[in-house]
């Protein structure tokens, strides 16, 4: 028996063409990407990041030259260092921004 496997060619609607825009990934940059989407704005310890890929660094390189916005942090945390990923901001809020409330409705 043969499995198929469909991937999001970014076109038609849905949840699962939430980002229609963004380039696809695979294997660990794909596994890390979710992560990121799922925990969006959220600090992810590198711990989580390592434990689906052990060369985290240079696949979270890869999703910042695609466009994404990743902030990170290192905390002293009981006399060790740990270091802390967020997603900030995807591709596709830059190329369809939301329009921004008048100041009014804003306060």
């Amino acid at each position: 028996m043969s499995r198929r496997v469909i991937r999001n060619t970014g076109t038609g609607a849905g949840p699962a063409n939430f980002y229609p825009t963004t380039p696809q990934f695979s294997g660990q940059c794909e596994r890390i990407l979710l992560l990121l989407l799922r925990r969006k704005g959220q600090w992810i310890p590198t711990s989580e990041f390592a434990a689906i890929a052990q060369q985290h660094n240079s696949r979270i390189f890869s999703l910042r030259r695609a466009g994404y916005t990743i902030e990170n942090k290192i905390e002293t945390i009981n006399g060790k260092r740990v270091g802390f990923y967020r997603l900030i901001a995807t591709p596709d809020e830059f190329l369809n921004p939301q329009p921004m409330l008048p100041l009014e409705a804003r306060i």
